[in-house]
């Protein structure tokens, strides 16, 4: 019995050793199979492959490969934010460094600014050429949104709505350059559509108001209006001012009366095959002209002008037949 428990004894020491040893041989192979080299010589030993090293190394190139993109992503789009913001800003930057890199600067600088303490090249984060693609409409746009007041020396005084109205092409007449004073009647008054000038803005108080003018009150044609309106800068101006010019309060004030009407020439040429004077009988026509004053810098409810001695008003039954300042 005790050699039988010896026996056992040793059989269960061999036992145990062999486990260490057996433990200890999956250590190394595990650890062998670390590295491409170890692997390498234990696959010679073993024959078998290393195919999961070569996965692994897939992998980690991969993932480098995705971190690149990833910085290189992050560096456009950073670089794209600087783009936008250098040009939003531009004007301001220019100005710090005693140098405006905008075009409008050199063409067009006023003494004084119409709200003194802010400059209104942007405007509830709307620059000057809105939010427009094309060359033109920018250029367009960046005269909508003018904040300067027409100086006396800039009003132009051959221009009167029933000059505006008479017929006959008039693409050339005006000058975009040229400010105007008239009196028409308000025949409408209502909210602007969504522009490209104001950014695509949807609130109210960041479009535009639009007035339509008629020499006649009984004269309900469409066709022989003219628009002016009122701009979200302007808009600011006025309420600086303490007046109140939201759609809401000018419809009110301004619907149904006689108004004298101050602003800047502006000729939309996106309307100019809706206009009856470039766009002769058509049936979709809804204004007399393109021509509008566009912004409003001034509005002021009138009495009635008398036919005669109103240059405003001569026109108001022979107006077809006018001649034309350009004419």
């Amino acid at each position: 019995m005790q050699q039988t428990s010896e026996v056992r004894g040793s059989l269960g020491h061999v036992g145990s050793r062999r486990e260490k040893g057996l433990m200890g041989e999956t250590e190394k192979y595990s650890e062998s199979l670390s590295s491409p080299r170890r692997c390498a010589q234990t696959a010679r030993i073993f024959r078998f492959g290393c195919g999961h090293l070569k996965f692994q190394e897939r992998a980690s190139s991969r993932r480098r490969e995705l971190e690149r993109m990833r910085r290189l992503l992050l560096s456009v789009v950073v670089f794209a934010g600087l783009f936008y913001v250098g040009r939003q800003y531009s004007g301001e930057l220019g100005r710090l460094v005693g140098a405006s890199t905008r075009a409008v600067s050199r063409v067009e600088r006023p003494s004084t600014s119409a709200v003194p303490g802010r400059n209104l090249e942007i405007f509830n984060g709307c620059g000057m050429e809105g939010d427009a693609r094309s060359l033109g409409v920018r250029a367009l746009d960046r005269l909508e949104n003018r904040y300067r007041q027409p100086s006396p020396e800039q009003i132009d005084s051959r221009i009167t709505l029933a000059a505006i109205l008479a017929r006959g092409n008039d693409i050339s007449c005006w000058k975009v350059k040229d400010g105007a004073e008239i009196v028409g009647y308000v025949s409408d008054v209502k909210r602007g559509g969504i522009e490209s000038t104001n950014c695509r803005a949807r609130d109210d108080a960041d479009r535009d108001t639009h007035i339509e003018l008629v020499l006649d009150p009984m004269n309900e044609i469409r066709s022989r209006r003219v628009i002016i309106e009122v701009t979200p800068r302007w808009r600011y101006i006025m309420r600086e001012r303490g007046a109140d010019w939201s759609t809401r309060a000018l419809r009110d004030q301004l619907l149904g009366r006689w108004v004298k009407v101050d602003g800047w020439m502006l000729f939309e040429a996106e309307h100019q095959r809706e206009s009856e004077n470039t766009a002769p009988r058509r049936p979709e026509n809804w204004r007399a002209t393109a021509w509008e004053i566009h912004p409003v810098t001034s509005i002021q409810v009138v009495a009635r002008p008398r036919r005669e001695g109103s240059a405003d008003v001569a026109g108001l039954s022979g107006g077809d037949q006018m001649i034309r300042p350009c004419q």
